[in-house]
């Protein structure tokens, strides 16, 4: 029953180790669900949960400390709500980050002073048939006392049962990294896009998501502005311990630009234009990646091993056979990792390989020159093409504490020019090490607190012999009680 868990909603966006620890319950109690889908939102992971079993081992500890972050008089179970009675609630929360290193996966918000305040007020509404979520925030960056109001997520639309459609922008993730996403992750802002998905249990063949979305990329751009993006990801997992997905996405047309047929967008089987010296023909730039996730109950202490991957391609080439046009992947990059779960401990690493002699990843195309990025932030991998990471963490959450530690090295080229299958580069590469360190505390009245500190060391800065840069940062986080402003019972 939806209201079991709806109080989840006042959670979005999602506590991270709140969503990782429910992720990490999915797997443990072998439920045959979908996880690297792009829907992230804390309403889809709690209508996830509430048919998990929780009996054993660390998990209902969990859940315990799960309902003490939403408050008991947030859950409803008074039956179900009509199409007109929606649960109206709002959280308050804060932070501040110090220190010249920007942070990761955040949405777009590079935190660009040395101090930079934040605010934010998360208002969402939920019935069984829709739902509707603004976040408006407050930002203050100084010394140059720089303030913003920006709306990162906004998002409304109908849900019920395996049925989604909607508009706005939201976190969106595709795929099973931890990570960094080939396609898709949520280092850049959002995109604007209305979306249909369907995803349930399809009997014993398991459970399917099918997700169709199109929107455009909203932030100023030097190359085309607003072009529009097409997302498609197809998922299966026909057992708990398997899972398989593919994903494309699409930029095409834009302010000046022509638009492709219906038929290209949908399959593009004529990906490259040749012989438009003026750029005057349709023309399209796609990412696409093949994924899979299997994980490994284990005996004793222990829950499950999961191993991952992901095989990506930055641009298609068609070959044809027997006249039937077959779009093959090329530019391409690879990721491959694995987690594992042992009660409140969990151990993680990462390999990511985005490197081609030929084709750039995200960047480079002929009319969508800086491809897929906003404000310079990538929509992809938060450390773009051209590059390799190797990222580790080891964290430990054994009720209403728990911190986590994370280790990434990221060697980077800088590609200056390819021509005439010859490519040209920097003269060093570029090499970074970041070490961060976090702790939560979920007090008993709701809510959470963070703190977090990192450090970056980056040897060839900006591709160039020269001396070490070293970066900092401090984050100190409330994320606030959720009220129910009207609806509850």
């Amino acid at each position: 029953m939806w209201t079991l868990l709806c109080a989840q909603l006042f959670a979005a966006p999602a506590d991270p180790q709140m969503d990782e620890s429910a992720e990490r319950l999915l797997r443990a109690q072998r439920q045959v669900v979908i996880l690297g889908g792009a829907d992230r939102s804390a309403m889809h992971r709690a209508m996830q949960v509430k048919d998990a079993p929780a009996t054993d081992g660390w998990y209902p500890t969990w859940l315990r400390v799960y309902g003490a972050y939403m408050p008991e008089d947030l859950v409803l179970d008074g039956g179900e709500q009509g199409l007109l009675a929606p649960v109206v609630g709002v959280r308050a929360s804060a932070w501040t980050g110090v220190g010249s290193l920007s942070p990761q996966g955040t949405l777009g918000d590079s935190e660009a002073g040395l101090l930079s305040l934040r605010g934010r007020a998360e208002l969402v509404a939920y019935t069984p048939w829709y739902e509707v979520r603004v976040s408006p925030e407050l930002w203050v960056d100084a010394p140059t006392v720089d303030v913003g109001f920006p709306i990162r997520e906004a998002y409304g639309g109908f849900r019920h049962g395996p049925w989604q459609a909607g508009f706005g922008t939201e976190r969106r993730y595709v795929g099973p990294s931890r990570h960094g996403a080939l396609v898709l992750g949520d280092d850049a802002w959002s995109v604007p896009m209305g979306q249909v998905a369907y995803e349930g249990n399809i009997g014993r063949a398991g459970a399917l998501r099918v997700h169709v979305g199109a929107g455009w990329l909203q932030r100023q751009r030097l190359d085309v502005d607003n072009p529009g993006v097409i997302l498609m990801d197809f998922r299966w997992a026909p057992t708990s311990w398997l899972e398989l997905g593919a994903t494309r996405f699409g930029l095409f047309g834009g302010e000046g630009r022509p638009l492709p047929s219906v038929g290209q967008l949908i399959l593009p089987t004529k990906p490259h234009i040749y012989d438009d010296p003026n750029q005057e023909e349709p023309d399209q730039d796609e990412i696409a990646a093949f994924d899979a996730r299997i994980t490994v109950p284990l005996p004793g202490p222990f829950d499950y091993l999961e191993l991952y991957t992901q095989y990506g391609g930055d641009d298609l080439i068609v070959n044809r056979s027997s006249g039937i046009p077959v779009p093959n992947l090329a530019g391409i990059a690879n990721l491959a990792g694995g987690e594992l779960s042992a009660g409140p401990w969990v151990l993680g690493a990462e390999w990511a390989r985005l490197r081609d002699d030929y084709f750039r990843w995200y960047q480079g195309h002929r009319i969508y020159h800086q491809g897929f990025t906003q404000d310079g932030r990538y929509l992809g991998h938060p450390n773009g093409g051209d590059q390799d990471t190797v990222w580790v963490r080891a964290g430990f959450y054994p009720g209403t504490w728990g911190g986590q530690v994370q280790v990434e090295r990221v060697r980077s080229t800088q590609v200056m020019e390819v021509l005439n299958d010859t490519l040209f580069v920097g003269l060093v590469d570029q090499e970074r090490w970041r070490v961060q360190a976090s702790a939560v505390y979920h007090p008993p009245q709701g809510g959470r607190w963070r703190v977090g500190y990192e450090v970056e060391r980056v040897e060839g800065a900006g591709f160039v012999p020269g001396p070490t840069l070293t970066q900092h940062r401090v984050v100190l986080e409330r994320q606030g009680v959720p009220y129910v402003l009207w609806g509850a019972e």
